[in-house]
Order: C-alpha cells, then structure tokens, then sequence
C-alpha cells in the first residue's frame, strides 16, 4: 500500500492563518495559502457559515453578530507569518477577482503580476493556484501554462 499524504489549504490570507500556522507546526502538518498580493491590509467582512457565507465591506448595523472579520494581513505581517517551513505560498490572482470573466490581456496581467510577485517576496518559484470564488476561464489556465503553474485547484 503506498503512502498517505494530508495536506490543508486555505485562501485569502486573513489575519486568522495566525491560529493555524501555529497549530500546524505544533502538529508537524504542511500546508498551502493561496494569496493574493494585490490586496494586502484590505479590511472587509464575511458572514459567518449558514448565513450566506458573503462577503461585505461593512457589517449590516442591524445584524453585526452575523459577521466575523475578513481582514487580508498587510505584506509584512504576510511574510512574516507564511515563512514558516510548514507552509507553501500559491497565487490566489492579482487582485482576487472572479477569473471567468477575464480576458486574456486581463488574465496574463493577473496571474503573471501575482506569481512575479509572490515569487520575489518568498525568495522562492510559486508554483500553484486557486481560483478565487471558483471562476475561470481557458484564458486564466493558458496563463496558469504560461507562468509554469504545476497545479491549480478550485475552491468548492
């Protein structure tokens, strides 16, 4: 019987990743954050799970206990938190946006500017992908093709 393997990924890189960093390395699990370096000290919200899961700028003044925070760490506190061994750095596109709509001008900007960038701020090649809101269209995966992408994954 081969080899099992457990893995764990997650999108947006939210102030929250802090809490799960710290419990992979206790546990020795590796990882992949899907990140978006377009973004970085964006502030906005999400209901909470069962209420919709939406995103929002702000919270609705009459229901604030439907919402937990969704605040993209800033740069810093970005390659300070994902330069643990335990964890692989992914593009998440650019700028987060929905990828079925994009042109292929739209798409080789997006992925090549994230992957450029995350590439030179973790010192190392980024290699994967998520597609953000589980969007995408054959120009976003010729562009994947293009930048070298080993893997991309959807996020349903």
């Amino acid at each position: 019987m081969g080899q099992k393997l457990f893995t764990l990924s997650f999108d947006d890189g939210t102030e929250q990743d802090s809490r799960l960093i710290a419990l992979m390395e206790k546990y020795g699990i590796k990882g992949t954050f899907n990140i978006s370096s377009g973004i970085f000290g964006r502030k906005s919200y999400i209901k909470r799970v069962g209420n919709g899961g939406k995103s929002a700028a702000e919270k609705d003044p009459l229901r604030p206990e439907l919402y937990v925070n969704h605040y993209i760490l800033t740069e810093q506190d970005a390659l300070r938190l994902y330069s643990s061994p335990n964890v692989e750095v992914a593009s998440h596109g650019t700028h987060h946006l929905v990828q079925s709509d994009l042109t292929k001008e739209q798409a080789e900007e997006e992925i090549t500017r994230d992957f450029e960038r995350l590439s030179e701020l973790f010192g190392y090649r980024v290699v994967g992908h998520a597609f953000p809101k589980d969007t995408f269209n054959g120009n976003v995966i010729e562009a994947l093709k293009q930048n070298g992408a080993l893997y991309a994954r959807r996020v349903s």
